[in-house]
């Protein structure tokens, strides 16, 4: 389990688990997504990319661009930030920016072919660590995970 610690003012240090309580399930869901993330993005950097940049490079998959709005909705980032996002993909060639072909003033963000290479090998990455965590888990444990979160990310919980 982690436990992260920090400090806070007069050199006191903070335990976050105790504070929020070890039962915490929003507290448990954070971390879990905080420690993937940083085993995935210590793996993508390999390939000189880092997870919001992967993130979008899987959204941009296939024939149809999308627009700026588009990504940073369904990445849950800010315009500016998904901006950088792209800005880096655009500078290694992994993306890039053309009009629309139905509304010239809008434009759209594509993959690019070495950015859909990119994608080919990094599927291999994501797979060598869901792998790691099956086996850690167990892959009966590993489905019911993977059904609840998906049940969770389908509805508004508040």
């Amino acid at each position: 389990m982690i436990v992260a610690k920090g400090r806070t003012g007069r050199g006191a240090t903070l335990d976050f688990m105790s504070t929020l309580g070890t039962t915490s399930l929003l507290w448990r869901i954070v971390l879990a997504e905080r420690q993937a993330a940083r085993e995935i993005d210590g793996l993508l950097r390999a390939e000189n990319v880092d997870m919001e940049q992967w993130r979008a490079l899987l959204l941009l998959q296939g024939d149809a661009g999308l627009a700026m709005g588009e990504l940073s909705d369904q990445l849950s980032l800010s315009t500016s930030t998904m901006t950088k996002v792209i800005d880096r993909l655009v500078s290694n060639a992994l993306a890039y920016r053309a009009p629309d072909a139905n509304d010239r003033r809008k434009v759209l963000i594509f993959i690019s072919e070495m950015g859909a290479e990119l994608v080919a090998r990094g599927h291999g990455v994501v797979a060598a660590y869901e792998r790691g965590v099956e086996a850690k888990l167990g892959g009966q444990k590993m489905s019911r995970l993977s059904a609840l979160l998906e049940a969770l990310t389908q509805t508004d919980v508040v």
